[in-house]
């Protein structure tokens, strides 16, 4: 989620993110483009990045909020019959560390 907070600047903020492909070059994606009278917050909840990436505030002051969660997912077929789908993914979710810096999970702030 990036999102805006009050006090920020009515002027758009474009958020960028930078991967790498596969010949190790930086590849830079706007993948925001946020103004706090219209578009305050953007879920990136459809975007799957490939760690590790970067986000940088490429036009506007910030701040910018980025959350959120880093899920590692296994796939095992020894499942016994005694674990359902849904307990199995409640063991998943409860042990996927934070991807957030600051060990409590603190949000990234970018800087203005």
């Amino acid at each position: 989620m990036l999102c805006l907070t009050e006090g920020t600047k009515h002027e758009c903020k474009v958020v960028e993110v930078v991967a790498w492909n596969h010949d190790h070059q930086e590849i830079p994606v706007a993948v925001a483009n946020l103004k706090l009278s219209c578009q305050p917050m953007l879920s990136l909840d459809d975007f799957l990045f490939q760690p590790p990436v970067t986000f940088h505030l490429k036009s506007g002051s910030g701040p910018v909020r980025t959350t959120g969660r880093h899920q590692i997912v296994t796939i095992s077929n020894d499942l016994s019959e005694e674990e359902s789908g849904e307990e199995v993914r409640r063991k998943k979710l409860s042990s996927a560390p934070s991807c957030l810096p600051g060990s409590r999970g603190e949000a990234l702030t970018l800087p203005g």
